[in-house]
């Protein structure tokens, strides 16, 4: 969800009236899950973002709209214009150091080997709680102490 407040009256092209003070939320998940944006967007994709900016420098046209932190009306998990979050470039850079550590530090695997299903908060998917995730430090880990 997006949500901000309505700062004046407004009046929609269809008669729709915002009065000052609403609060006002659009569906994020309706965007990211359109499949005119993203190929089979209900299935996760690892290098779904990595292969569409793949496709684009192929074509001649290297755009940044596929990076970790831009924002388009296509992506909008870190908002987007000028209330996009500032604090996305922090976020992307820790999300990347906090994963290579564990990769290059730990093996992992699901304790009893099965995904359990995702958790929906109106429309927001989240992984299940309740998960259990087993970490095993790696012997021959001398990388990083």
């Amino acid at each position: 969800m997006m949500s901000r407040v309505s700062l004046d009256d407004f009046t929609f092209s269809d008669g729709t009236e915002v009065p000052a003070g609403a609060n006002v939320s659009v569906s994020i998940s309706h965007t990211h899950l359109n499949p005119n944006y993203y190929e089979d967007p209900s299935k996760f994709d690892g290098f779904r973002f990595s292969r569409m900016k793949d496709e684009a420098e192929a074509k001649g046209s290297p755009d940044k709209k596929f990076d970790m932190v831009a924002t388009n009306l296509q992506f909008l998990a870190f908002g987007h214009g000028r209330h996009a979050c500032p604090g996305r470039f922090f976020a992307a850079a820790e999300l990347k150091m906090m994963l290579a550590y564990i990769v290059i530090t730990y093996d992992l695997k699901l304790a009893n080997g099965v995904r359990p299903p995702d958790v929906f908060i109106l429309h927001t998917c989240l992984p299940n709680p309740t998960a259990e995730i087993l970490f095993r430090r790696r012997a021959d880990q001398n990388i990083i102490s």
